[in-house]
């Protein structure tokens, strides 16, 4: 679950919970499994800084790729999944 924090570098990804995401993601890719779910926490912008905030614009970033990837793969094969990345996800 992703609120305001993407979280930090493990040296393979920009953060652990992408890292393990796009793991996952490899694994459903060729055995259909594990069933993914990802969800982001509602953000209240309070200030102009809120939206500066250097975490909380990659997780925006990210819930809008996600988002995009949803549809065109809807539109491409009436399926929900993500393509792509160094061959995993695209535009990641």
């Amino acid at each position: 679950m992703f609120h305001k924090r993407f979280g930090s570098s493990t040296g393979k990804e920009e953060a652990g919970t992408l890292e393990e995401f796009l793991n996952a993601y490899d694994s459903w890719k060729t055995y259909k499994k594990p069933h993914i779910m990802f969800y982001f926490k509602e953000v209240k912008i309070r200030s102009r800084n809120d939206l500066k905030d250097e975490q909380l614009q990659k997780v925006l970033d990210l819930k809008e790729k996600i988002d995009q990837e949803k549809v065109r793969r809807q539109k491409q094969e009436g399926a929900i999944g993500i393509t792509g990345h160094k061959g995993r996800l695209q535009g990641f």
